[in-house]
This record gives C-alpha cells, structure tokens and sequence, in this order.
C-alpha cells in the first residue's frame, strides 16, 4: 500500500514538475519537486525545494542534534527514523494544488489549497520558486522552537561538568535556570499555530516556573541547606512544570533532543552514583539513636 501511494504521489509530482511556462504554474511545480523528493526520500533534492531560510534552521537542528550541520543530514536522519510521509504532501494536496488559487506578490506567492487551513508559502531564490516550511505557522513554530529548544540544552550539556560539591550543584541548578527563562523569552516571540494558542501559553509558563523553582533550590543550597531536602522541596512542582510543558511540546510537535552533545555524561552519572553510594555507606555506618534523646545528633550528622 504504501509503495503504491508513493507511485501516485510521484506521478502527480511529475505531473505538475512537467507542466510550464508561467508564474503560476512554475509556483505548482515547486510543490509537485518538494513533494517527490520526500516521498522518493531524496534529501539532497528535497533541500533543493525550500526556501535558505528553511534550509538554514533544518541545518542548525542537524548540527545541535546530530553534531553533523547542513539540511541534508537532518532530512537524511528523519527519513531514516519516519520515512518520507513525515514531509510529504499527500496526493490529495497535491491534486488540489492544480486547481488551486496562486496569488504572486514579486517573490512571494501562496497556494490556496486548505480552504480556512493555513495557506502554502513560497518564495522565489536563485530564479526558482521554493517551499517556506517556515512560513507555514505549525512548521514554522515546530522548526524555530525545537532549534531554540535543542541549542540551549546542547550549550547546557557542552559547558563544563560542575564539580560534585555544594556549590557545584548550585552553579549547575542556576545555568538549568538561565536556560529555562532565556528559552521562555524566545518561544514568547513566537506566533502559535491556529487553535494552538494554549499549548503555546502553557509551554512558556511551565518554563518560567522551571526556572523559579529551579532557582529557589539554587539559593537554598548555596545557603548551606542540604542539597537532598533543598531539591526535595521543589520537587513536585517541577514534576507538574515538567508534565505541562511535555504535554504542551507534543501538541506544538516541539523536540529537544541534543544526542551528540552528552559526551561524558555518563561518567559524570557514574562518578554521582559511586559519591551517593560512598554517602549511604556513610550513613549506615553511623548507627541508628537508641533513644529519641540521640536523634538530633544523629541527624545533624547525616546532613551533614
């Protein structure tokens, strides 16, 4: 079934790349090479279809993600994880883009092919007409938000490991903070998709809450609290940040996913984990009170 919709989809595409001669048509054409490139799972032809400006954040995401920059690499990795239907423009949309009303202001043209849907940008570079994923709200906010989303926490991650102390932990709390609000700040700038509004809302907030309570555990152990009881305390309220925002990156369709950038992460868990066993060694150790007369002590040693 699926070897047989790419072939009609193709044919369309072929259809409508065949067909010339004005601007309209040449408009149409581009939306009939995007889509035969994405369902042939052509990166490099596929790169070719959009506008710079699409071309330079797919580029931005492969490098934050993939460690690898450039477009190709991006769409290459995303055909090979969901196959071209994850871009493609279906047969039916691509049927309608042969009747559909093109309106061309200079270089900008639009195909009004989703009734009260959003409409299909392009915008002519190099003497051709290009897709604009960017200009399409769902893409575009899909696109400009997991980029924002997914360099910040490859910065995050990059940055040197905090030293497994009071202050280490503290420093580190604070930059998870910084990140929180700074990413806030861009995703506010902005325009949700259609009917997505509160998503969008609810993902910024879960953010600054992240940041607020991310920084009340900061302060609280660099004031000498203990770190266990200081992220304790503010653990339930990240928790619902946390589930908010999941909820709210899903609907946006928003991913945050620096694979290339955990390099020593997991010595870094392992060097933690042997420190918190050394502790609970520690703690054993000690010996419980025999009496209630003893458990101030008692505790005063545990935390510390």
């Amino acid at each position: 079934m699926r070897r047989l919709a790419l072939v009609c989809v193709a044919a369309i595409a072929m259809v409508l790349t065949a067909c010339g001669g004005d601007d309209e048509q040449d408009v149409r054409n581009a939306i009939g090479r995007f889509a035969s490139a994405t369902e042939t799972e052509d990166a490099r032809a596929a790169c070719r279809a959009v506008t710079p400006r699409t071309r330079d954040l797919l580029g931005r995401l492969a490098a934050a993600r993939l460690g690898t920059p450039g477009c190709e690499s991006l769409l290459r990795a995303r055909f090979a994880e969901s196959g071209g239907t994850s871009f493609a423009i279906n047969a039916t949309t691509l049927a309608a883009v042969e009747e559909a009303k093109v309106e061309i202001n200079g270089d900008v043209a639009e195909i009004d092919t989703f009734g009260e849907r959003e409409h299909l940008p392009l915008r002519r570079s190099g003497g051709e007409w290009r897709l604009d994923l960017v200009g399409i709200p769902a893409q575009g906010y899909s696109l400009r938000a997991s980029v924002a989303c997914t360099e910040r926490d490859v910065r995050l991650l990059s940055s040197p490991l905090p030293s497994p102390t009071r202050a280490g932990y503290s420093a580190f709390t604070r930059r998870m903070a910084v990140r929180a609000e700074a990413l806030a700040e861009e995703l506010e700038r902005l325009r949700p998709p259609r009917g997505e509004e509160e998503a969008h809302r609810t993902y910024v907030a879960g953010l600054r809450t992240q940041a607020r309570e991310l920084r009340r555990v900061a302060k609280a152990v660099a004031g000498d609290a203990p770190v266990l009881e200081a992220a304790s305390s503010r653990s339930a309220a990240l928790r619902a940040a946390e589930r908010r925002m999941l909820a709210a990156q899903e609907r946006l369709e928003v991913a945050c996913d620096p694979s290339a950038s955990r390099r020593g992460a997991a010595a870094y868990r392992a060097s933690g984990e042997r420190i918190c066993r050394a502790v609970s060694r520690r703690i054993q150790r000690l010996g419980e009170p025999a009496n209630a007369a003893g458990l101030g002590a008692y505790m005063r040693r545990v935390r510390g």
